[in-house]
């Protein structure tokens, strides 16, 4: 008689976004500190839990624009929680929702630059061994938000695909994961400065 395997399809987020980010680390070949990747996966998991209802989720309705306008002219004691929120929301947002900023007057180089100085700022306020982590952030913003858009992806044929930004954005950010995006929808591009004349 043979046993059948009982297979667990449940995984817990932790597990899940772990494996997203190794694989995505790997796919593109980006090396980040354990901390970050740490700080990561605990970020991706604090957007799929609502019912925890963290500071995170309390912001998202709110424009980043005007929480950093906020966050600006808060009492010193709160912004470093502030710029925190504000660093973790640019994040999350640039990296899941990047196919957004292509019908927006303001590009997502201005939410990168936010999110950057958001860690920035906390580093700069947190005086803690934290603070290394939020410089590593901060520094390498652009960096994870192409790890985060790696984990957020879905295939190219499943999705409608702004094809003149995509390849904006690519030559851009050389991004290897906008590149494959391309290449899916069979297009094998030639990488130009943008800001020269052609």
């Amino acid at each position: 008689m043979v046993v059948a395997k009982k297979v667990n399809l449940e995984i817990a987020p932790q597990q899940f976004f772990q494996e997203k980010i190794t694989a995505a680390k790997a796919k593109n070949d980006i090396a980040i500190d354990s901390d970050v990747e740490f700080y990561l996966v605990a970020l991706l998991c604090d957007f799929i839990q609502p019912a925890q209802r963290s500071p995170h989720l309390q912001q998202l309705d709110t424009p980043l624009a005007l929480f950093l306008k906020e966050t600006l002219e808060a009492p010193g004691h709160e912004q470093l929680t502030r710029f925190r929120i504000l660093g973790d929301l640019s994040l999350y947002v640039c990296g899941f929702f990047q196919e957004s900023f292509n019908r927006r007057v303001i590009d997502i180089d201005y939410y990168i630059a936010m999110g950057s100085t958001a860690y920035h700022n906390t580093a700069a306020q947190i005086g803690s061994s934290s603070r290394h982590v939020y410089e590593k952030l901060s520094h390498d913003f652009a960096l994870l938000v192409e790890l985060v858009a790696e984990v957020a992806v879905i295939p190219a044929q499943s999705r409608a695909v702004d094809i003149l930004a995509t390849y904006d954005r690519w030559t851009r950010s050389n991004s290897q994961r906008l590149l494959q995006t391309l290449l899916e929808l069979g297009i094998d591009p030639i990488k130009t400065d943008t800001r020269t004349p052609q």
